[in-house]
């Protein structure tokens, strides 16, 4: 029951909890000599030509609004960007919104496509905050389990004994958070052949598309036979930039489905950051050999977390194909994610992120992230099995 001043917040406001990624933060406040291996952000610096680029827009003023769907260089530089690298066209006048950020691009599409009660499926695990985008519109996110077995790729079968007449969209993510799995081509043409067979919406989170290892390949759903008008593309310049706090990202959809983006975007923000809009147009158009570098340092981390975590009494851990993270598998020692993401802290001063927060089936697993150094986690992991050695001899 609502008291004092919670009776004037909205019923929406109070039925979004805190995800189990701040609520862990939270309780490692205070933590002397902390690791932290929980946020899902680069640890390189923007690199300078992109920067060159922002100062240079300050210095010439260009600190005003822009149009609502972003500045057409920009529009452009993303349009071209797509076809060579993604496979399919873009119309730059009507195919992309540049966005605050892929977050706001992400509630930007729900908030145009969801009536309440609508259905979106989702995999579990999930980003929490697109479970609260959809939370918010009133639509119902339909989970569809990412089974360890198939190397956490999404079962297509699975997602088609999921759809009902409610169904509005499939949301997939790949290379995949809090995972690291790329879906094959293979079950992408499937996911494709479910959503044009049922005339359902694909979105597509393809923010890490540029971060794979050992051969494997993102692909885009958008380029396959009919999928373009019916697939909605979300990404940005973040995790390849290294540009987190810029807050720029992009929508790649149909001229519709763009329109009413527009709608929902433009009162909340009027428009992508000015200045983070050149930013961006520099990073598309400016060298790309820093990624190489900064993918490499990706890998050799991965290797390294992913060999020392499988030597750790009680875990296995998948190497994961893209992004960077880690999701071991922690079943073993009987305790619920939460509590054992917590023991680690108290007992090991490192901060990683309880599987649960990504959603039911991702109980039983902890995510770490490895956009660190690698000096830090050569110095974490020996603080993680004596923590995880401590709690199996406990149980």
């Amino acid at each position: 029951m609502k008291e004092g001043i919670e009776k004037k917040i909205s019923d929406r406001s109070l039925s979004v909890s805190i995800s189990g990624i701040r609520k862990i933060a939270q309780f490692a406040k205070g933590v002397e000599d902390i690791i932290p291996m929980n946020l899902g952000e680069p640890d390189f610096s923007t690199p300078d030509y992109i920067r060159k680029a922002a100062k240079k827009a300050i210095d010439e003023g260009f600190t005003h609004y822009t149009t609502p769907l972003g500045i057409p260089e920009l529009r452009e530089a993303i349009a071209e960007r797509t076809e060579q690298e993604r496979g399919f066209e873009v119309n730059p006048k009507s195919e992309v919104l540049v966005t605050a950020g892929t977050s706001a691009a992400f509630y930007s599409i729900v908030h145009a496509l969801l009536n309440p009660g609508d259905e979106i499926i989702v995999p579990d695990p999930c980003y929490p905050s697109y479970m609260i985008g959809i939370q918010l519109t009133g639509g119902k996110a339909v989970p569809v389990p990412l089974e360890e077995e198939k190397e956490f790729n999404i079962d297509p079968q699975a997602v088609e004994e999921k759809i009902t007449a409610r169904t509005k969209a499939i949301l997939i993510v790949s290379p995949d958070n809090p995972t690291g799995a790329v879906m094959n081509k293979d079950t992408l043409e499937a996911i494709a052949e479910i959503a044009r067979r049922h005339d359902v919406i694909t979105i597509s989170d393809e923010l890490y598309e540029k971060i794979v290892y050992d051969g494997a390949k993102s692909y885009s759903i958008a380029a396959l036979p009919e999928m373009k008008e019916r697939t909605v593309t979300i990404n940005g310049f973040s995790k390849t930039y290294a540009m987190t706090g810029w807050r720029i990202g992009y929508i790649i959809a149909n001229k519709v489905i763009i329109d009413n983006a527009r709608k929902i975007h433009h009162p909340f923000t009027v428009c992508a950051t000015s200045i983070s809009q050149k930013a961006a147009l520099a990073a598309l158009e400016g060298p790309q050999d820093f990624f190489q570098d900064m993918l490499k340092k990706y890998d050799e981390r991965r290797k390294y977390l992913i060999k020392g975590l499988n030597d750790i009494t009680g875990v296995k851990c998948q190497m994961p194909k893209g992004a960077f993270y880690a999701f071991p598998n922690v079943k073993s020692f009987k305790q619920p994610s939460m509590e054992i993401v917590k023991y680690i802290i108290k007992e090991g001063r490192v901060l990683t992120v309880p599987g649960s927060a990504f959603g039911k089936n991702s109980e039983g697993y902890i995510r770490l992230s490895y956009a660190t150094s690698l000096e830090k986690i050569k110095e974490a992991l020996p603080r993680i099995r004596e923590a995880l050695n401590k709690l199996m001899n406990k149980s």
